[in-house]
């Protein structure tokens, strides 16, 4: 899905998520925030079980990144 499409028109945006452009980008703010804690909180969480068992077999950070460029995209595909 193209977000810069969705994100041109308040019509085509309320079709596709159910809120006009203004909506979605207040919405994206406080995602981004709150997905950045989460992710923050699961990373310390990881590093005091590998800490604890102590299995130390690659770098923490590893594989794969999730592919969406922003967290707007990321809402978009929720």
């Amino acid at each position: 899905m193209n977000l810069n499409l969705a994100l041109k028109s308040d019509r085509i945006c309320r079709s596709i998520t159910g809120m006009s452009v203004y909506q979605f980008n207040q919405l994206a703010i406080q995602f981004e925030w709150n997905y950045l804690e989460y992710q923050k909180k699961q990373q310390e969480k990881r590093e005091k079980e590998r800490i604890k068992k102590n299995t130390f077999k690659r770098k923490s950070g590893g594989g794969r990144s999730n592919g969406f460029k922003n967290s707007q995209q990321m809402l978009l595909q929720l």
